[in-house]
């Protein structure tokens, strides 16, 4: 009888971990999620103020909530959606945003740029510009700015 308990509890054990170990290969990586958003601000640009609004929620392209915000445009600057955060994790660095931007839209065009801490793409209907300063072990730690900026002819 204690046989058949163990072989019970060890069968249970098998199948839990079965079960969680499929439960966490359905859950999207920080890049799948980061390439959805991005998708998303590229299928809707340059409607960046009905991303906003957008139900359930708009694009946070992996920043913390409340981080991003959208620009109209104006006469002297295009709309645009942008994100900035002070003390961004690693995975919000700028060699891992160029990164996940160039496997996610790779038809971009990725551009010189004036400054070794900062990253651009263009595209026929974008610009996005992608920033950082501080480091880990500044005061204010790393701080990141990612810009997607839609090209009005």
């Amino acid at each position: 009888m204690k046989r058949l308990g163990a072989t019970a509890t060890a069968m249970a054990a098998l199948v839990g971990a079965a079960a969680a170990e499929a439960q966490e290969r359905a859950r999207p990586t920080q890049a799948e999620l980061f390439c959805h958003d991005l998708k998303r601000l590229v299928r809707e640009a340059p409607d960046f103020e009905g991303m906003w609004n957008a139900r359930p929620a708009p694009p946070w392209l992996g920043f913390r909530p409340g981080s991003c915000r959208y620009w109209k445009g104006s006469e002297t600057s295009p709309p645009a959606y942008w994100c900035h955060q002070q003390l961004a994790p690693a995975h919000q660095s700028l060699k891992n945003l160029a990164d996940m931007t160039a496997a996610c839209l790779p038809g971009a065009t990725r551009l010189a740029t004036e400054w070794p801490r900062e990253a651009s793409f263009e595209t026929a209907e974008l610009r996005i510009h992608i920033t950082e300063s501080g480091g880990p072990g500044a005061k204010v730690g790393r701080i990141v700015g990612y810009r997607v900026e839609a090209k009005v002819p």
